[in-house]
């Protein structure tokens, strides 16, 4: 299953999360910029972590591979490695 972004939804999240360069000199922009990659990057891949997660959950819960890659548009293949990546991320998140 593949999403489209809205371009106003991205335009409101630019302008929520970047803002405008504004009277800044080009490299502090730039750097501003820099460093508001590196925070999306990591929402991105928590994003990816979530989706892992849920997809685990739906197995654990009696879902099978072929199930899991039809429901998310993924084939049956790619959907048991996002079974066990789900697994990884449900393991590091328990407290020890």
């Amino acid at each position: 299953m593949t999403a489209e972004a809205d371009p106003d939804e991205v335009d409101a999240a630019w302008a929520a999360l970047i803002g405008k360069p504004g009277e800044v000199d080009a490299m502090a922009w730039w750097t501003h910029l820099v460093t508001r990659r590196a925070l999306l990057t990591a929402v991105s891949a928590r994003i990816g972590d979530e989706l892992a997660a849920l997809a685990e959950r739906w197995h654990r819960d009696g879902d099978s591979f072929a199930t899991i890659g039809t429901r998310t548009g993924l084939s049956r293949a790619r959907a048991q490695q996002l079974v066990e990546r789900g697994r990884l991320v449900l393991t590091l998140r328990r407290p020890t």
